[in-house]
Protein backbone atom coordinates (compact mmCIF):
# COMPACT_ATOMS: atom_id res chain seq x y z
CA UNK A 1 0.00 0.00 0.00
CA UNK A 2 2.72 2.59 0.82
CA UNK A 3 4.42 1.63 -2.45
CA UNK A 4 1.24 2.48 -4.38
CA UNK A 5 0.90 5.87 -2.63
CA UNK A 6 4.53 6.66 -3.46
CA UNK A 7 3.99 5.84 -7.13
CA UNK A 8 0.89 8.02 -7.26
CA UNK A 9 2.79 10.92 -5.69
CA UNK A 10 5.71 10.53 -8.11
CA UNK A 11 3.30 10.45 -11.08
CA UNK A 12 1.46 13.51 -9.77
CA UNK A 13 4.64 15.55 -9.35
CA UNK A 14 5.92 14.38 -12.74
CA UNK A 15 2.78 15.74 -14.40
CA UNK A 16 3.15 19.05 -12.55
CA UNK A 17 6.81 19.27 -13.57
CA UNK A 18 6.05 18.56 -17.24
CA UNK A 19 3.27 21.16 -17.21
CA UNK A 20 5.62 23.77 -15.76
CA UNK A 21 8.30 22.87 -18.31
CA UNK A 22 5.80 23.31 -21.16
CA UNK A 23 4.72 26.69 -19.73
CA UNK A 24 8.30 27.93 -19.46
CA UNK A 25 9.15 26.83 -23.02
CA UNK A 26 5.94 28.33 -24.43
CA UNK A 27 6.47 31.70 -22.77
CA UNK A 28 10.11 31.68 -23.83
CA UNK A 29 9.06 31.13 -27.45
CA UNK A 30 6.41 33.88 -27.50
CA UNK A 31 8.27 36.48 -25.44
CA UNK A 32 9.06 39.79 -27.12
CA UNK A 33 12.61 39.94 -28.42
CA UNK A 34 13.13 43.56 -27.38
CA UNK A 35 12.72 44.85 -23.86
CA UNK A 36 10.08 47.42 -24.74
CA UNK A 37 6.91 48.54 -23.00
CA UNK A 38 4.08 46.03 -22.77
CA UNK A 39 0.53 47.32 -22.22
CA UNK A 40 -2.55 45.20 -21.52
CA UNK A 41 -5.94 46.84 -22.07
CA UNK A 42 -8.84 45.94 -19.79
CA UNK A 43 -12.04 47.53 -21.09
CA UNK A 44 -14.76 47.89 -18.44
CA UNK A 45 -18.33 49.06 -18.91
CA UNK A 46 -21.42 49.20 -16.71
CA UNK A 47 -21.57 47.27 -13.45
CA UNK A 48 -18.87 44.63 -13.84
CA UNK A 49 -18.76 42.17 -10.96
CA UNK A 50 -15.72 40.43 -12.46
CA UNK A 51 -13.49 43.50 -12.82
CA UNK A 52 -11.36 42.55 -9.82
CA UNK A 53 -10.71 39.08 -11.25
CA UNK A 54 -9.98 40.50 -14.70
CA UNK A 55 -7.40 42.96 -13.36
CA UNK A 56 -5.83 40.31 -11.11
CA UNK A 57 -5.69 37.97 -14.11
CA UNK A 58 -3.98 40.64 -16.21
CA UNK A 59 -1.47 41.28 -13.42
CA UNK A 60 -0.74 37.57 -13.20
CA UNK A 61 -0.31 37.25 -16.97
CA UNK A 62 2.19 40.09 -16.95
CA UNK A 63 4.06 38.43 -14.08
CA UNK A 64 4.14 35.08 -15.90
CA UNK A 65 5.47 36.66 -19.10
CA UNK A 66 8.74 37.51 -17.31
CA UNK A 67 9.17 40.43 -19.66
CA UNK A 68 12.06 42.64 -18.60
CA UNK A 69 10.70 45.88 -20.03
CA UNK A 70 8.10 48.18 -18.56
CA UNK A 71 4.70 46.55 -17.97
CA UNK A 72 1.38 48.36 -17.65
CA UNK A 73 -2.32 47.57 -17.36
CA UNK A 74 -4.61 50.22 -18.77
CA UNK A 75 -8.18 50.04 -17.42
CA UNK A 76 -10.39 51.72 -20.00
CA UNK A 77 -13.57 53.27 -18.61
CA UNK A 78 -16.26 52.58 -21.21
CA UNK A 79 -19.07 53.83 -18.97
CA UNK A 80 -18.51 51.92 -15.72
CA UNK A 81 -20.60 52.59 -12.64
CA UNK A 82 -19.29 54.22 -9.43
CA UNK A 83 -18.68 50.95 -7.54
CA UNK A 84 -16.69 49.43 -10.41
CA UNK A 85 -14.70 52.65 -10.76
CA UNK A 86 -13.82 52.51 -7.04
CA UNK A 87 -12.48 48.97 -7.50
CA UNK A 88 -10.37 50.08 -10.48
CA UNK A 89 -9.09 53.11 -8.55
CA UNK A 90 -8.17 50.88 -5.61
CA UNK A 91 -6.10 48.68 -7.93
CA UNK A 92 -4.51 51.75 -9.51
CA UNK A 93 -3.51 53.01 -6.06
CA UNK A 94 -2.23 49.62 -4.88
CA UNK A 95 -0.31 48.69 -8.04
CA UNK A 96 1.83 51.28 -9.84
CA UNK A 97 1.50 49.42 -13.14
CA UNK A 98 -2.32 49.81 -13.22
CA UNK A 99 -3.67 53.02 -14.72
CA UNK A 100 -7.19 54.32 -15.44
CA UNK A 101 -8.17 55.92 -18.72
CA UNK A 102 -11.46 57.17 -20.19
CA UNK A 103 -12.56 55.64 -23.50
CA UNK A 104 -12.46 59.08 -25.14
CA UNK A 105 -8.82 59.52 -24.08
CA UNK A 106 -7.68 56.10 -25.34
CA UNK A 107 -6.62 57.10 -28.88
CA UNK A 108 -4.61 60.05 -27.55
CA UNK A 109 -3.07 57.91 -24.78
CA UNK A 110 -2.03 55.17 -27.20
CA UNK A 111 -0.65 57.69 -29.68
CA UNK A 112 1.52 59.23 -26.93
CA UNK A 113 2.58 55.86 -25.48
CA UNK A 114 3.48 54.23 -28.79
CA UNK A 115 4.64 57.23 -30.83
CA UNK A 116 8.16 55.85 -31.33
CA UNK A 117 7.29 52.24 -32.15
Amino acid sequence: MPDMIGRILVAFFAVIGLTELCRVVLFWLIRPRKEEKMTVLVCVSGKDDTVEYRIRGALEKLRWMRHGGQKEILCVDCGMDAETRQICEAFANAHPCVRLCMAEELPKTLRVEFANT
